[in-house]
C-alpha cells in the first residue's frame, strides 16, 4: 500500500477501514497550508522584532549623559554640603530638582557622585607623602582634607569643637558622622590622606 492510500485505509483483520474521505483529505491539506502560512508570518514578525531590538541596543549604550552647567553647580553644592555618597532618598530629591534644568536620571546622579568622590580623593592623595605617619604617635602629623582644605592633625586627634565650632559635626567620605567625646575630640585618629567635611549639627 502506498503512502497516498494510507491516508484513506488502515489494515484491520484482513480488511481495510477508511480513515478519511477524499473530501476530508482535501480539507486537511488546505488547513495544513493555512497553518504553514501562519507559522511563516510569525517567524517573519519575530525576526523583524529581533532586528529592531538589535539596532536600538547600541544607541542606548552609546548614550552618555552630559549635565548642564546649572546641574553641575547644584551637584557640586550638594557634594560640598556633605552629600558625598547620597542616599537613595537624596538622589531622588536631587533628580527631581535637576530635571527642571535638563534630562537626568538617578543612575546618572549616582555615577556622578561616585566619580566626583574618586576624583577628589585622587587629587588630594597626590599631594601627600608616600609614607604615612603612624597614627597615635605624639609628634606625627596626619595630613587630611577637610572642606577642600589641607590640615595637619598632630597624632590624628582632631578637636572638632575648637577647630570648627560646637555646632559642627565631622563626616567621612561616606557621609558618616565621626564620633567625638564630650570635649569634641575625635575618639579615633583621623585617617591619613582621607577626605572629610563638616556640616551643621
Amino acid at each position: 500500500m502506498d503512502s497516498h492510500n494510507s491516508l484513506y485505509m488502515q489494515p484491520h483483520q484482513h480488511s481495510t477501514v477508511p480513515l478519511m474521505t477524499p473530501a476530508q483529505v482535501q480539507q486537511f491539506k488546505a488547513q495544513l497550508k493555512d497553518y504553514t502560512n501562519i507559522c511563516y508570518r510569525l517567524v517573519l514578525m519575530h525576526n523583524q522584532l529581533v532586528a529592531e531590538e538589535s539596532r536600538s541596543v547600541p544607541l542606548k549604550l552609546a548614550t552618555r549623559w552630559i549635565p548642564t552647567a546649572e546641574q553641575v553647580q547644584v551637584m557640586e553644592e550638594a557634594f560640598a554640603a556633605g552629600h558625598v555618597a547620597p542616599s537613595k532618598a537624596k538622589l531622588k530629591d536631587l533628580s527631581m530638582q535637576l530635571m527642571q534644568l535638563g534630562p537626568v536620571g538617578e543612575a546618572n546622579l549616582y555615577n556622578w557622585f561616585q566619580n566626583r568622590k574618586a576624583r577628589a580623593k585622587k587629587r588630594i592623595q597626590s599631594n601627600f607623602p608616600l609614607i604615612s605617619p603612624t597614627p597615635g604617635t605624639p609628634n606625627a602629623e596626619l595630613l587630611v582634607t577637610i572642606n577642600n582644605k589641607l590640615w595637619k592633625v598632630p597624632g590624628g586627634m582632631l578637636d572638632v569643637y575648637t577647630t570648627f565650632g560646637e555646632n559642627c559635626v565631622l563626616r567621612d567620605t561616606y557621609g558618616n558622622v565621626v564620633p567625638v567625646n564630650e570635649k569634641g575630640v575625635v575618639l579615633s585618629p583621623v585617617v591619613h590622606a582621607s577626605v572629610y567635611i563638616t556640616t551643621p549639627r
